[in-house]
């Protein structure tokens, strides 16, 4: 489990989560350690032994990063997400035990389907982002047809799944 995050004795530590960039959040947890908080960002997919892209990862992944926080002297847990990192986070405070607060920026309503690929390579059918267990965690499948209208050419390709992830329709589209 690839990790960084500065080390200080607060008796506070915050599990720093990217959304899917996938990126190690350094300069978070640097600026939580200034304020006397421990630190700490995973990798959690993309890496060694794990899925490519977010789709079925299991919770139980967080787990060791929140007892690392635990075993440095953390007495009050939290769980810092951004977007699909702010999804795990919403989860983890209700799936495991022991965690305070939970700071989501930029969250869904839902919990939406697999961001990229899986271990098996596919990126489809759409499957869970999370599992628990040998159990996919309820999901709500992307819908395709959404902002892919032939008169708006200025869609944006999310680069990991290839599906829309920005529309910019202007004048002269509508007018089409």
């Amino acid at each position: 489990m690839p990790a960084h995050g500065p080390v200080r004795d607060g008796g506070v530590g915050v599990l720093v989560l990217a959304g899917s960039s996938g990126r190690i959040e350094d300069e978070r947890c640097r600026i939580l350690a200034r304020e006397g908080v421990t630190a700490l960002s995973i990798r959690w997919f993309g890496g060694l032994g794990q899925p490519p892209g977010i789709c079925e990862v299991p919770l139980e992944t967080f787990a060791p990063a929140i007892e690392l926080l635990r075993a440095g002297g953390a007495r009050r847990i939290g769980v810092l997400g951004v977007s699909k990192g702010a999804e795990a986070a919403l989860h983890l405070s209700v799936l495991l035990p022991g965690i305070d607060t939970v700071v989501a920026v930029s969250p869904t309503s839902t919990t939406w389907a697999n961001v990229g690929p899986g271990r098996d390579g596919l990126t489809r059918p759409q499957r869970s982002s999370w599992t628990r267990g040998l159990s996919r965690n309820p999901w709500r499948a992307h819908d395709d047809s959404y902002g892919t209208s032939p008169r708006c050419r200025n869609a944006r390709i999310h680069p990991v799944c290839g599906r829309p992830s920005a529309l910019r329709c202007t004048a002269s589209d509508a007018a089409r």
